[in-house]
């Protein structure tokens, strides 16, 4: 079980199974600045102007796919997409049964590319093969998923989230569920978390050498963890 965080002084996070040390703190600015973008391609499905809905429908994450031929998108609509980078054209579009339910916020490649990792608002995040689109792997916890991350080192996958922005003010951190939760890849078991945040979390990331991650929350804060020799010997 986790001990709760204290709200004035981040206490050491730990693991179901082993203890993570005490995470950094950043606090991110009040006005961040506005970035110019550039369009060079436009991406449009082949489905008919009755059958889509009233303006373009939101894409929340895109990524290239092998050799950079291709890029994988995923949004508002729940439906993941395979585009063909040089002519903008739609290749593939995952098999519905077996997606999505709701918005999907995240997605992730793994090191490699051969596999990416989607996270949704319908609780869940899923794995899937780059190439075929195949579902692999489904992972699901108690609340709205907005970010996920897997690790460059281990067989693990993270997922970050928690309730709606308008209703964070009605709970304290516990009832959010503001909290990081690792699952094993391959079994699709939870093996631990992380707490510390008061907010969503809405960013995760590994790094490189995946001795720690970082987290990114509504709170206004990035909070860097560093496994300690314990997580790396967890087993189920």
């Amino acid at each position: 079980m986790f001990s709760p965080a204290s709200r004035s002084s981040p206490s050491t996070s730990t693991l179901r199974r082993g203890r993570w040390s005490s995470p950094s703190a950043i606090s991110s600015p009040s006005s961040p600045p506005t970035p110019s973008w550039s369009s060079l391609l436009r991406f449009t499905s082949n489905a008919s102007p009755e059958t889509l809905p009233i303006g373009r429908m939101k894409i929340n994450r895109a990524v290239w796919g092998p050799l950079n031929s291709t890029i994988i998108s995923a949004g508002e609509d729940a439906v993941i997409r395979i585009w063909d980078s040089e002519t903008g054209k739609l290749l593939q579009e995952n098999q519905k049964e077996e997606g999505h339910t709701k918005t999907i916020t995240s997605l992730v490649k793994s090191p490699d590319g051969s596999h990416f990792l989607t996270g949704s608002l319908d609780k869940s995040a899923k794995l899937w093969d780059t190439r075929t689109l195949t579902l692999i792997k489904t992972y699901r916890t108690e609340s709205p998923v907005n970010a996920v991350a897997m690790s460059p080192l281990l067989n693990h996958v993270v997922l970050g989230g928690g309730q709606d922005a308008i209703n964070v003010t009605t709970t304290d951190h516990r009832a959010g569920k503001f909290e990081a939760k690792f699952y094993d890849k391959i079994l699709q078991e939870e093996i631990g978390g992380v707490k510390g945040h008061f907010g969503p979390i809405n960013a995760l990331a590994f790094n490189p050498d995946g001795k720690s991650f970082s987290s990114g929350g509504e709170d206004g804060y990035i909070r860097l963890h560093h496994f300690d020799h314990d997580y790396f010997n967890i087993k189920i």
